[in-house]
């Protein structure tokens, strides 16, 4: 489900290309973007509430990807506590794979996780692959918070490619594409007509995302009907390959502390796909697609 609110956004950068010295590897493109003249222009917002009590650890979510009537990839998110740098940090992992349908057009493999500083509410590092048919690329996100800069690093695992992206910190406080739907579901304003604002780094940029409660609503799903939330996320929210935003999206999140994300809906290239949470486990519950 998180794949539908990922954003890869592009800017212009400068070229330069150097020869390794790699039996196996010929060239590699690199690719160095040091500070985009917009970066100057942004100025983090925040429109929040205080943090509920809500606690993610152990937390794993189960989606499965619908186009129109079309059962065509499942997707999984997980939540555990680690260490990265010495630091107690939260995990987020998620996972989309292709079923059905689209198994017979083409195959996607995509798995992300970040390491997430609860306490300064910072990330600390990302790593996304992504396996969608012929194309392959790994990408890192380095945040270095004493350097006040993102290392972003884009590799074609495929032409054997390298891009790397320097971009300044340009907030005190602010999450990656990954980790900004669970501050939301801790932070958001959740009362219809209200807006959580805050800042989001895409590795080569950062942008303000504005998440709306449009409307409170009882919905069905897999568990019974569960009175939910509707929200729409502001463009900033995209993601990029076969499941690309065209239009609005939306998401319905329960109305509980846990906000749990039990639906999203979304324009695509072709049609419209809808994410269905089938099974949710945390400390506090256990829900399964009822039989």
């Amino acid at each position: 489900m998180l794949r539908i609110f990922k954003i890869i956004l592009l800017s212009s950068y400068n070229a330069c290309y150097c020869k390794v010295d790699k039996m196996r590897l010929h060239y590699f493109l690199i690719i160095f973007i040091f500070i985009p003249t917009l970066a100057f222009a942004f100025v983090p917002q925040y429109q929040l509430n205080p943090p509920t009590d809500y606690d993610f650890e152990g937390e794993e979510l189960h989606y499965a990807l619908y186009w129109a009537i079309f059962h065509v990839a499942n997707a999984k998110t997980q939540v555990k506590r680690a260490t990265y740098q010495n630091r107690p940090v939260y995990k987020f992992q998620d996972s989309v794979s292709t079923a059905g349908l689209l198994l017979i057009f083409k195959r996607i493999r995509d798995w992300a996780q970040v390491f997430w500083d609860g306490e300064r509410n910072i990330p600390l590092f990302l790593e996304e692959h992504q396996e969608e048919g012929h194309y392959q690329k790994s990408k890192t996100y380095v945040f270095d918070h004493e350097k006040k800069q993102v290392v972003y690093t884009n590799q074609n695992l495929k032409k054997e490619e390298k891009q790397i992206a320097i971009t300044p910190i340009m907030a005190e406080m602010f999450c990656d594409t990954h980790s900004a739907v669970y501050f939301f579901r801790k932070y958001g304003r959740f009362q219809v007509g209200e807006t959580t604002v805050f800042p989001i780094c895409t590795g080569k940029r950062f942008a303000n995302v504005r998440l709306k409660v449009v409307a409170k609503e009882k919905v069905r799903t897999p568990f019974g009907k569960i009175e939910t939330f509707k929200v729409e996320p502001s463009s900033e929210l995209n993601v990029k390959g076969v499941f690309r935003r065209q239009g609005r999206v939306f998401v319905w999140l329960t109305t509980n502390k846990s906000h749990l994300p039990v639906m999203v809906k979304a324009k695509v290239k072709i049609g419209s796909v809808k994410a269905v949470l089938v099974e949710a486990k945390s400390k506090y519950l256990h829900w399964q697609k009822k039989k």
